[in-house]
């Protein structure tokens, strides 16, 4: 996957966040949104792609409730 040059895989349903890096390739797990398993809240991962970089943050539904998404997230969503 890394010669062909993909650089993360999101995957989810795993009902906690969870994730890694492999051989340069970065492996991100996201959390389901109603029940958990642990201690993660419920919310989402939100990513946002350019042609420079991967940049993801999972937010708690409290936080976006609170606060909205984060600035550079948003920043980088509206390019």
């Amino acid at each position: 996957m890394v010669s062909s040059g993909v650089k993360a895989v999101f995957s989810g349903h795993y009902h906690r966040n969870a994730g890694g890096r492999h051989g340069g390739l970065d492996m991100v797990v996201s959390s389901a949104i109603g029940c958990q398993l642990g201690d993660d809240t419920h919310g989402v991962r939100v990513v946002a792609v350019t042609a420079d970089t991967i940049v993801h943050r999972y937010h708690s539904l409290e936080q976006l409730r609170a606060r909205g998404m984060d600035e550079d997230l948003r920043k980088l969503l509206k390019t």
